[in-house]
């Protein structure tokens, strides 16, 4: 092999944007052992053996995989310490961002915007939603402070996850509501004029918007559904009215938690609660594995890549080509196909977390459900903070040696969350990015852009 080749080998991202993830996580799991950066006490640094270097290790990859799952409690990171997660967030988007152009490009019958111009537009949206935030904190009476509203801000715009639930005030959920709506609709809306000057369909771009908001408000009005009270005597009703929101407050509540798990991977609410039902756990795992739209940094199938096999498989019942044939294309291969890791890789996960779980799990905890182990997986694998619990038990300090056992038993979740993280950031690009160079008799589309 040539230099030449070589070189361009090594220009794939199919190469570069794991190594680049490993090494930007490597750096930030040093920095983030400083005791600047994270206030643990003598004893949380002696006690646990290497489990604070482990944690750190963890929390670094999750913020540098747009994951959001972390093993410390956030009011232990200094606010330096936030601030090195966003940094290792940004730094992980922007290579994200760069990885799934370049895939994009080798599927785009047309011209796509240039990487300086869609971190521009990144950079434009960062500002928006750190400035919406503060202003919605200080509406609020100022319960987070500037600094902290600033950051959350930020962590929504950037798809982090990070979060503090419940998020009870309701200017600050409706923010971060809209926040993460505009962080799911991706560069390929936020760029809508640059794509339709180069020839992109703006009818495709309108038709992914719409189909999205009417997901987020079926999907809100499923959680509302399932988080409806159970039918009770007359007695007790009336015992606990005061204690039961209206359906149209539940329903306002559900909305905002749904936008802001589809977009930003945002947790809300608390979600480790047994009075969460599994319903709304699946739904919210549903949402996070399809993750936003095309040209978003959140993880996931992507919606515009599962609309794409819907208009082929529609197309192809009632359209066919004189020969009787459908000439599929390649980004309806390559949607499949990322279609197909992102549901395999959660369904692994889930199973390995219950296995992790019933062989190293306390007996005095209850037992995760389905519902749980397939919101962490969902959250791992997809990038977002969603967490039914299984993810805190799975790292805790009582797993660690000289508490309960003789050996630690940490490495096990951590080291299955790990791969999951890295795996799900980087194997649907892999997958697309390979399937982008089947030989395909088809045109190019116009529309969309699946990942």
């Amino acid at each position: 092999m040539n230099l030449r080749a070589l070189l361009l080998r090594l220009g794939r991202a199919e190469l570069w944007l794991p190594a680049g993830l490993v090494l930007v996580a490597l750096l930030g799991g040093r920095l983030l052992q400083d005791p600047r950066l994270i206030a643990l006490g003598e004893r949380d640094r002696q006690a646990f053996g290497r489990l604070p270097e482990w944690r750190a290790r963890f929390d670094a990859l999750s913020a540098t995989c747009g994951a959001g799952l972390l093993t410390n409690r956030l009011r232990d990171y200094t606010p330096a310490g936030r601030w090195t997660l966003v940094g290792l967030g940004a730094a992980g988007a922007v290579l994200y961002l760069a990885a799934a152009r370049q895939v994009v490009g080798r599927l785009a019958g047309l011209a796509l915007p240039s990487l300086p111009m869609i971190l521009g537009a990144l950079g434009v949206v960062l500002m928006l939603a750190t400035a919406a935030m503060v202003v919605a904190d200080r509406w609020s009476g100022a319960v987070l402070g500037a600094e902290r509203a600033a950051w959350l801000g930020l962590s929504a715009a950037l798809s982090l996850g990070f979060s503090t639930p419940p998020v009870e005030g309701p200017a600050l959920r409706w923010t971060l509501a809209a926040v993460s709506l505009v962080t799911a609709l991706g560069w390929s809306v936020w760029l809508v004029v640059p794509l339709r000057r180069a020839g992109w369909r703006l009818r495709g771009l309108i038709l992914s918007v719409a189909a999205y908001v009417l997901l987020l408000v079926g999907a809100a009005g499923l959680m509302t559904l399932f988080e409806a009270p159970r039918t009770i005597s007359a007695a007790v009703a009336e015992r606990g009215r005061t204690a039961r929101p209206a359906p149209a407050a539940r329903f306002a509540q559900c909305l905002s938690a749904a936008a802001a798990a589809g977009g930003s991977g945002i947790a809300l609410d608390a979600l480790g609660d047994r009075r969460v039902t599994e319903g709304t756990k699946l739904t919210l795992a549903g949402l996070v594995t399809l993750g936003g739209l095309g040209g978003s940094m959140a993880g996931g199938i992507k919606l515009t890549g599962v609309l794409s096999l819907i208009l082929f498989l529609t197309s192809a019942c009632v359209r066919c080509d004189p020969s009787g044939d459908m000439s599929v294309g390649r980004p309806v291969v390559a949607a499949a196909g990322g279609l197909a890791a992102v549901l395999g890789l959660t369904l692994v996960v889930a199973v390995g977390l219950l296995a992790i779980e019933s062989g190293i799990g306390s007996a005095y905890d209850a037992p995760p459900t389905v519902g749980d182990a397939l919101l962490d997986a969902a959250s791992a694998v997809s990038g977002a903070g969603l967490t039914g619990g299984l993810v805190e038990s799975l790292t805790s300090e009582r797993l660690s040696s000289g508490i309960q056992q003789t050996v630690d038993e940490y490495q096990y979740g951590m080291v299955w969350l790990i791969a999951a993280m890295l795996l799900g950031r980087v194997v649907p690009l892999v997958v697309v990015g390979r399937l982008a160079g089947v030989p395909s008799a088809a045109p190019a589309p116009r529309w969309p852009v699946v990942i």
